[in-house]
């Protein structure tokens, strides 16, 4: 018993001093202007695609804006596989899906695998609307290791008023 408490007490000494370590050079990177350490994460707004109009966000404006200059409103896969490459070769850990609504894009799911592929932990941020079984199932077989979803009111009249939907 003696063995086991010592190993965990040394494993919990380690993982203090790299956390201390890490946060030290963050605080030096801040200091000097200049990184010393990766992202904690990377966001990546691959879409202005949105089932709703929320009142506080401005995607949908956005998409309108681009579309009357006969833009793109959404990244193209290989440039978002790119920048999930390019995450776990700059250290960071973490990629955030985010957008519009995530879950508009097709080929989100093969997207989350092919950061699993390069062992970073995955965020998919959506306001549930298109949250069904399917879609949960789809989540835990692709790994997703975080699922946020954004409730903007505790009452369903406000909530309906915030994003237009029930």
């Amino acid at each position: 018993k003696e063995g086991i408490i010592k190993e965990a007490l040394i494993m919990n000494l380690k993982n203090l001093l790299i956390v201390s370590y890490e946060n030290f050079l963050f605080w030096l990177s801040r200091k000097i202007d200049y990184p010393l350490v990766p992202p904690d994460l990377v966001q990546v707004n691959f879409t202005f695609n949105c089932n709703l109009a929320c009142k506080m966000c401005s995607m949908h404006e956005q998409k309108e804006f681009l579309q009357a200059q006969g833009r793109q409103t959404e990244i193209g896969s290989s440039a978002i596989r790119k920048v999930i490459k390019e995450t776990k070769e700059m250290g960071t850990k973490t990629i955030l899906f985010i957008g519009g609504e995530p879950f508009l894009k097709k080929d989100l799911f093969d997207l989350v695998d092919y950061a699993k592929s390069f062992n970073l932990n995955s965020i998919i941020v959506t306001n549930g609307i298109l949250l069904n079984e399917e879609r949960i199932k789809a989540c835990f077989a692709s790994g997703v290791d975080w699922l946020s979803i954004s409730l903007d009111a505790a009452t369903e009249g406000t909530f309906r008023k915030i994003r237009g939907e029930n």
